[in-house]
């Protein structure tokens, strides 16, 4: 993380293939432990294919960012978790100029979206993250690069579903009905 040109390192502010994520509009969530799970309201929407900065050109000071090596991707993974089941779908969006860093820019051609199954290595750690985080529910952003690494952006505890669900018929708002009828204090 970066809050100032000397806190980032040569690579970072030199790269010719940089993603940036401003947390100047993060969210802090205070976990019964004490620790705090900051998070942003907008994702890594500040993110930027090709830059390159000059160390001597960027202000001493500036939001909290999130600095990089860009990514090249297969395709993006949209995963919402609730309650330990992962509910997933592929986003084929790097063949749309407007889309190839980001599915949720708007176009008039919507992005290839299906049904995804995570491997069972990579529901483990993201089930471990996210009971180390406390967090029972939440959207999950994950890449799978041209080399077939699997790479995580981010989690957001608030996040979204009802693309993820009517893409891949998952019908998550049922489940959450369902929980929420069962519920007994």
């Amino acid at each position: 993380m970066c809050t100032s040109n000397d806190s980032c390192n040569d690579y970072s502010l030199q790269s010719a293939n940089t993603g940036i994520a401003t947390i100047s509009t993060a969210n802090a969530q205070l976990t019964g432990a004490g620790a705090v799970n900051v998070f942003t309201a907008g994702g890594l929407g500040s993110i930027v294919k090709s830059i390159t900065i000059d160390k001597k050109s960027v202000s001493s000071f500036f939001a909290p960012s999130l600095i990089q090596k860009y990514i090249e991707k297969e395709y993006e993974i949209r995963s919402f978790y609730l309650r330990g089941k992962f509910y997933s779908m592929a986003i084929f969006s790097q063949q749309n100029e407007i889309t190839k860093t980001d599915y949720r820019k708007q176009t008039a051609k919507k992005n290839r979206r299906v049904p995804y199954a995570l491997t069972k290595a990579v529901e483990e750690k993201l089930r471990k993250l996210m009971n180390m985080l406390n967090i029972d529910t939440g959207s999950i952003d994950l890449i799978k690069a041209k080399n077939g690494d699997m790479y995580f952006l981010e989690v957001n505890p608030s996040g979204i579903f009802n693309d993820l669900s009517y893409s891949c018929n998952y019908y998550i708002e049922q489940t959450i009905a369902n929980i929420l009828m069962d519920f007994k204090e």
